[in-house]
């Protein structure tokens, strides 16, 4: 091992070390806002492990978050389409989640490939449409 490689290797431990307590302790809560996709097989609607992995994550990083909202967007136009909905709210129920919404993906939008579902994780509720509030006046 050269001089170098020694210097780097010892730096590295030293740096993990010192930061081991805090990795002990429980990881904060993200609480940003933040979309991936769950993919699912061909012609099936049942979650692989790697998916509901993935979405078990999502539900971590904003499990302390004073509001966590998830948003599904999925393609519409397949016969299974509403299973794999089912799929993602049977997943997420239970969970911290404020608000699951599924709504289906534009028929545009869908493009020959992987099923997938497009998932956005939001940290604050939607603003409300308020009719008291003026509209600003647009044209001539």
């Amino acid at each position: 091992m050269t001089l170098r490689s020694a210097a780097i290797a010892c730096s590295a431990a030293l740096i993990a070390a010192l930061a081991a307590p805090a990795y002990a302790e429980a990881p904060a809560p993200q609480c940003e806002a933040t979309s991936f996709r769950v993919y699912f097989a061909h012609g099936s609607s049942r979650l692989s492990p790697a998916a509901q992995e993935t979405l078990d994550a999502a539900a971590r990083a904003v499990a302390g978050c004073a509001y966590a909202e998830l948003n599904v967007s999925i393609a519409a136009d397949g016969p299974l389409a509403a299973r794999r909905a089912a799929a993602i709210r049977v997943a997420a129920d239970g969970r911290d989640w404020d608000a699951v919404r599924i709504a289906p993906r534009m028929l545009t939008e869908a493009a020959a490939g992987p099923d997938y579902a497009d998932v956005t994780m939001a940290t604050a509720p939607p603003p409300a449409l308020n009719a008291a509030t003026p509209r600003p006046q647009t044209g001539v």
